[in-house]
């Protein structure tokens, strides 16, 4: 899982520098059939994050990262995908963006550091698809913007860091509070305080029975 704890960073290539500077970012559930999560009015469909799942999977053994179940694949996959909502709709609120240039070079950075096979292997081993290496590098963007715009007198210490300003995560667990983010219970609930999937429990990653969610890739 890509997060970050105590404002700072753990997970995807740290030691390749800021790549994936993401965060550590029940009842009935939502409502609408076949979703892992509803993110304000954005539904997120069971099947891309079944996708998102199998691809991991099959990129882990490919590239000799260590094994995960398709459970942990699951919770992992998912908050990568909404913490990656939260960023995105404080951005946009703050009026914060990045270029599709900006995008290409940092790309293009990491891979002179690690490689194409390095990045591909640095992100499947924070269960981040190679499909959707675009998506956290323009997250690891916006969160560079904000701390730099934001974040204060702490800001280039946690850019330093590889982390988050308390000032930036404070705007970010207030965007996840608006969004009011509802999950499935068989994938556990969206802590808007710790920016982060907690209370997973396993015996809900079953088959969907008509309601929210849906099975898990490789699961009976």
């Amino acid at each position: 899982m890509l997060k970050i704890k105590g404002g700072r960073l753990t997970g995807a290539a740290l030691q390749i520098g800021l790549l994936v500077a993401v965060l550590g970012v029940s009842g009935c559930g939502p409502g609408q059939a076949g979703a892992a999560a509803i993110v304000g009015q954005e539904r997120i469909p069971v099947a891309q994050v079944e996708s998102e799942v199998r691809q991991v999977l099959a990129e882990r053994e490919e590239l000799g990262v260590p094994p995960a179940s398709p459970v942990d694949a699951t919770k992992h996959v998912l908050n990568n995908i909404l913490t990656s909502r939260v960023i995105r709709a404080t951005a946009e609120e703050l009026h914060v963006t990045v270029s599709k240039g900006e995008v290409d070079r940092l790309r293009g950075q990491f891979q002179q550091q690690a490689g194409p096979e390095g990045l591909k292997r640095e992100l499947a081993a924070s269960f981040v698809p190679a499909a959707q290496a675009d998506r956290i590098i323009a997250d690891t963007l916006l969160l560079q913007k904000l701390n730099k715009r934001y974040g204060g007198a702490e800001a280039a210490l946690a850019q330093q860091q590889g982390g988050v300003a308390p000032k930036v995560r404070s705007l970010l667990q207030q965007t996840a509070q608006r969004l009011d983010i509802e999950v499935s219970p068989r994938y556990g609930e969206f802590d808007a305080r710790e920016l982060s999937l907690v209370d997973a429990v396993e015996d809900y990653l079953t088959p969907d029975q008509g309601g929210l969610g849906g099975a898990v890739p490789g699961q009976p």
